[in-house]
């Protein structure tokens, strides 16, 4: 079986991660060997015209995808009916900026905020395994079932966490 990610409208675009490897943000743009997120914002952005700004499917067997020091914004909800095929199945609107599908995940030091969906604006884990350390969940929205989280048979762990600003169906965490 052939796997494959791809988009079902040419405007529906996401960062896809199908392979283990560590992504690290927060360098100086002019090159330098420490990062600083805070000072070196590296984003991944939606634009605001995608369900998605990441979605992750490494499988699990081939080991961890480990991203540390990005912000992901601008997951919103377009007309119409984009969505994304993988691996033979279908992802419409079940995720904002971070969709985890059958993979391992870790996550530091990251910031998402700033997504407005109709389902999980932040994160999306199915199948998968999500560890979270120092990450900031701010300012998603959601038309219902989490603002920030939501995740389906997967193991979820979260610490050191700032949740905050959230809304899905009209409630705030």
């Amino acid at each position: 079986a052939t796997e494959e990610s791809v988009a079902t409208s040419a405007d529906h675009k996401a960062f896809v991660i199908d392979k283990a490897i560590t992504l690290i943000g927060g360098y100086p743009a002019a090159g330098g060997n420490m990062s600083a997120p805070e000072s070196n914002p590296t984003i991944l952005s939606g634009n605001n015209t995608s369900d998605h700004v990441v979605i992750v499917t490494a499988p699990k067997a081939k080991g961890t995808v480990k991203m540390s020091g990005f912000t992901v914004t601008g997951a919103a909800s377009v007309s119409g009916t984009t969505s994304w095929r993988i691996n033979n199945t279908t992802l419409a609107d079940h995720s904002g900026a971070f969709c985890a599908l059958n993979t391992d995940l870790a996550l530091e030091n990251m910031t998402i905020s700033g997504n407005s969906t109709t389902h999980a604006s932040a994160i999306y884990g199915a199948y998968s395994k999500v560890n979270m350390k120092n990450c900031a969940f701010k300012n998603n929205t959601a038309a219902e079932n989490g603002g920030a989280l939501w995740v389906s048979k997967s193991d979820l762990v979260v610490l050191e966490a700032e949740i905050s600003g959230n809304k899905a169906i009209g409630t705030e965490t």
